[in-house]
């Protein structure tokens, strides 16, 4: 993977991690007086948001791996039952004289990271937002506002899981197909649908 994309990537997820620290932020203090000055200054904060969203981004990537760990060895485990060599390995052996494919992998590595780190950051700022809500709106004529962004939170992180599920189970029974007719030199079956 180019270091451009891991840098993208995992500034993607440091950004949506401070849409919601900013808005629990804002939430518990408001709107300060100073964020006004800031217009003059915009190259400046725009460097700022991009290292504090880059450091959020690795931190948060490693957090929704370790929640996300059990769940990803249960897959491993239903397509790829006791790899020997292991999976990291058998993705090394098919892909190091392949560019291309290497590349394709290291593409669907990020989306799943990008997925699963979404899928927890949407319920955060989801409830980020009803906070905000919360603390400046105190009448009953916001409900239709929470509700939808209930629902709109909702709907994100189901998106998230469902396409971490269907891109980690898609590629890992890539790597297990070109495993099996690079290295194994068996034919590839069609995958079995469960």
């Amino acid at each position: 993977m180019t270091t451009s994309m891991l840098f993208a990537e995992l500034v993607i997820i440091g950004i949506q991690v401070i849409v919601w620290l900013g808005l629990l932020f804002i939430g518990y203090l408001g709107i300060p007086a100073w964020i006004v000055n800031l217009k003059d200054w915009q190259t400046v904060v725009a460097v700022l948001v991009l290292c504090i969203g880059y450091t959020l981004g690795i931190l948060f990537d490693r957090i929704s791996d370790r929640v996300f760990a059990r769940w990803n060895n249960i897959l491993k485990q239903r397509i790829i039952p006791n790899p020997d060599p292991s999976i990291g390995a058998m993705r090394y052996l098919i892909a190091e004289d392949n560019d291309h494919l290497n590349n394709f992998l290291e593409y669907t590595r990020s989306r799943m990271r990008i997925s699963r780190a979404s899928a927890l950051n949407f319920p955060l700022i989801a409830f980020s937002t009803l906070y905000v809500i919360h603390k400046v709106y105190s009448s009953f004529f916001i409900l239709p506002a929470i509700v939808l962004i209930i629902t709109l939170g909702t709907f994100l992180t189901i998106l998230s899981l469902l396409s971490w599920h269907n891109i980690t189970v898609t590629h890992l029974e890539l790597i297990s197909q070109m495993y099996n007719k690079t290295i194994l030199k068996q034919p590839i079956t069609a995958a079995s649908n469960d």
